[in-house]
């Protein structure tokens, strides 16, 4: 990965502190533009008028008192400062020195590592990284326009993974999303029109390509089978994925204490990200703890390799005792895929979207399969919480007993 200067030498600082965001309902104060926050601090607001572009700029930001007159003066200086900032002078002034979009982008990564999880800041860094900054890193904030834009598009569809395709519509767009984040947050920073208007984002051109996509049934019983004879240490993660649609973050982040045998379910608590070079451990992607079903098959096998553990210990730890990434998981099933002539690149992703259509198509209630996977905002996840158990444990049961009618099927025309 091609880095800058400063943002990957601050970034394991910013990941360690993050301060935690909360989604709240702010009310009215007699001051104009200041705001209670439930939690006693304040919000302050101010939107001015550009003089230049005649375009409502807005900000607001949270303050640490508890005084309304200390967070009044503090909107009065906020708002100083903008008229300052948009002012013609200061805006020749910034000019004699241009920002350029890789500074800017520094300061603007180390803002949101402050509420973003800390693998979603990876993520952002890595596309900065590799797919923007590289690009059009070198020009000033002030003079990207819609052609630059539209130059960085062209290259965008124009790349190729290490595989010599082209990337999908996902992947393109996903990158798109970033540049689109933080061109949108510079413009209203420097009083600038947003350079994205009516710019079409990165069109993917996959054909044929093998990106991560849903197995069928008879696709996922042959990987099943195939890592049941060359990677038998790993059957029960990868059975555990495959019939629970857990994230692979989620799973390398349980405790034996989080099995239940009892009610044959396993509670989502916690996730535990690798990809920093060290163990950061999070809430879950929803901050929302769920129950996950497991068939009496799976809770049968938990059980015999959960004797004589303790309630702290790793249900999957890696050989040192630790946290387990997903990339020897990822080594495991790409290997067990080719081994079974599957044309088709499989990682621990595709088995979580495995889950989520093989059990659609075969009639299950969304509703039921949303609450199951987490795959939902938190929001909605507070709608998902009166699934009842019985029908999350039918949902498994249903896709394992799929798969088992698959691996039968092909077992039996092997031996014909």
């Amino acid at each position: 990965m091609r880095s800058l200067p400063g943002i990957v030498e601050r970034l394991p600082t910013l990941i360690a502190n993050p301060e935690t965001s909360m989604a709240t309902t702010a009310k009215k104060t007699p001051q104009p533009g200041v705001y209670r926050l439930p939690d006693g601090r304040f919000e302050i607001r101010v939107s001015i008028t550009d003089p230049v572009t005649k375009r409502r700029v807005a900000r607001k930001r949270t303050i640490n008192t508890d005084s309304l007159e200390q967070a009044s003066e503090a909107r009065a200086s906020m708002m100083e400062s903008m008229k300052r900032s948009l002012s013609p002078t200061e805006r020749t002034s910034r000019l004699a020195k241009p920002t350029t979009l890789a500074a800017y982008a520094e300061r603007w990564l180390s803002q949101k590592a402050k509420r973003l999880r800390p693998n979603t800041i990876d993520t952002m860094l890595t596309i900065l990284g590799r797919r923007i900054l590289p690009v059009i890193g070198e020009v000033p904030v002030e003079m990207i326009t819609r052609e630059v834009v539209e130059d960085w598009v062209v290259w965008a569809e124009h790349q190729r993974s290490r595989y010599g395709q082209p990337y999908s519509y996902d992947t393109t767009h996903g990158w798109w999303r970033v540049l689109g984040n933080l061109l949108r947050d510079a413009a209203a920073d420097f009083g600038i029109q947003d350079p994205m208007r009516r710019v079409k984002p990165p069109q993917g051109k996959r054909v044929g390509t093998t990106e991560h996509r849903a197995l069928e049934p008879h696709q996922l019983a042959a990987l099943l089978d195939s890592v049941e004879r060359h990677f038998p240490a790993w059957l029960l993660e990868t059975e555990v994925m495959a019939f629970s649609g857990m994230r692979p973050s989620e799973m390398y982040a349980l405790r034996v204490a989080d099995v239940d045998l009892a009610t044959r379910s396993i509670t989502i608590r916690r996730s535990v990200d690798l990809r920093t070079g060290e163990a950061v451990e999070s809430a879950p992607k929803t901050n929302s703890e769920r129950n996950v079903a497991l068939s009496p098959t799976l809770a049968e096998k938990l059980q015999a390799t959960m004797r004589d553990r303790q309630p702290d210990d790793l249900l999957f730890p890696g050989s040192g005792g630790g946290y387990r990434g997903r990339s020897a998981l990822y080594k495991v099933l790409n290997l067990a895929a080719k081994a079974a002539d599957l044309q088709v690149r499989v990682g621990p992703k595709t088995l979580r979207k495995t889950f989520i259509t093989i059990t659609a198509l075969d009639g299950q209630d969304r509703l039921t399969i949303r609450s199951n996977v987490g795959h939902t905002s938190e929001e909605m996840t507070e709608r998902y919480a009166s699934v009842p158990a019985s029908a999350r444990a039918a949902l498994v049961e249903s896709l394992e007993q799929v798969v088992r009618d698959a691996r039968s099927g092909s077992g039996t025309a092997e031996c014909e």
